[in-house]
């Protein structure tokens, strides 16, 4: 039988109290849809409150969050606590002309210190927190009409466009809330989802209802002025579609798109940037999950990081996709792609490619 340490601390990482258990409880980290994990500790004196840290370690596992709800549930601790991804969760201020001009990983790099390390108001600011970057992404397209917008939502983009992740991690002994962004590797993991050491599998292709591989893009200062692009099966996005490439059955919609003629960039570039992030997203629209021992060394499901590209093999069919959540309990489930079944994510759920 395995234990975890369950540590709470203050979030200026002062030690509030821990406990041993056999039961971690049940943790979810989905990138698409911010999840409130629970787990049950011994006791009804437990030292914790709203705003905390929590620490969970053991048997290879590391789980840290945020606590938002303390419950004294009779004869034991009922502990609610959200990754540290739910604080990105905010409406910010951001300049789209400076993305143009740095890596995409800086741009966010500077939005969040901008709003949780360097702020003017101390009491905003995240005590310990320190955001650091690995720059490589330059020229990303983002669709951004004004310098307002929520910066969780700027985080999916960037993971479904580029690979582009924000990881949490937490240094007590430092006391330093670390942020890490950086493109994941281009290198593709191969999973044979046929073996015996998948426990489980779902496949799910179902159109989240924004799977569009035609788009129609008008200029709304100019409405005659217009392109349509098309998504081929290869990935590509073009306006001058080649036949055998085509994606059937045809899944348009019509946008707008504002350019003046003496804007920096051409029409061409801003329609485009509307139907990269809208048509892009389509390669990835399907929902597979696999399921497998917390410890399995085919797969190693807890070293793989979110953004990962994967292609999954399913009786001689190759389904490529990448990772965006994960699901650990007695057993770790995988999530890829970016369709979510249950209703609630999908209310919650505020990209939708």
């Amino acid at each position: 039988m395995s234990l975890y340490n369950v540590e709470i601390f203050s979030d200026h990482f002062v030690y509030r109290d821990s406990v041993q258990v056999s039961d971690k409880g049940y943790f979810e980290n989905d990138y698409l849809s911010v999840t409130v994990n629970k787990i049950d500790l011994p006791g009804t004196d437990l030292r914790a409150g709203k705003g905390d840290y929590i620490r969970i370690t053991g048997n290879e596992l590391e789980i840290s969050g945020i606590i938002t709800g303390v419950t004294d549930k009779a004869t034991f601790t009922q502990i609610e606590y959200k990754s540290f991804l739910s604080m990105m969760d905010v409406e910010v201020y951001y300049d789209r002309a400076r993305l143009q001009k740095i890596s995409l990983e800086q741009w966010l790099a500077e939005i969040i210190r901008g709003i949780y390390v360097q702020n003017a108001d101390p009491d905003q600011n995240v005590y310990g927190m320190e955001v650091i970057y690995d720059g490589r992404t330059t020229g990303a397209l983002m669709d951004m009409d004004k310098n307002i917008g929520n910066l969780y939502e700027l985080l999916q983009k960037a993971l479904i466009n580029y690979q582009v992740a924000v990881q949490f991690s937490v240094c007590v002994s430092q006391k330093k809330l670390l942020a890490r962004i950086s493109a994941i590797t281009d290198k593709v993991i191969y999973i044979e989802s046929d073996l015996p050491n998948i426990l489980e599998k779902q496949f799910n292709f179902k159109p989240s209802g924004h799977a569009y591989n035609k788009m129609t893009v008008y200029n709304e200062l100019k409405e005659s002025e217009y392109l349509i692009f098309y998504l081929e099966t290869g990935g590509r996005i073009t306006i001058k579609p080649d036949p055998g490439k085509r994606i059937t059955p045809v899944i348009f919609t019509t946008v707008y798109a504002k350019h003046e003629d003496d804007d920096d960039r051409s029409f061409y570039d801003v329609a485009y940037d509307k139907a990269y992030n809208k048509l892009n997203a389509e390669k990835y629209d399907n929902l597979i999950e696999l399921e497998m021992e917390v410890r399995d060394r085919l797969v190693r499901p807890l070293a793989m990081q979110i953004g990962q590209k994967v292609a999954i093999i399913r009786g001689g069919s190759v389904y490529e996709t990448i990772l965006t959540g994960i699901r650990i309990g007695e057993t770790v489930t995988l999530m890829f792609g970016t369709v979510r079944l249950e209703l609630t994510k999908k209310l919650k759920r505020r990209y939708q490619g």
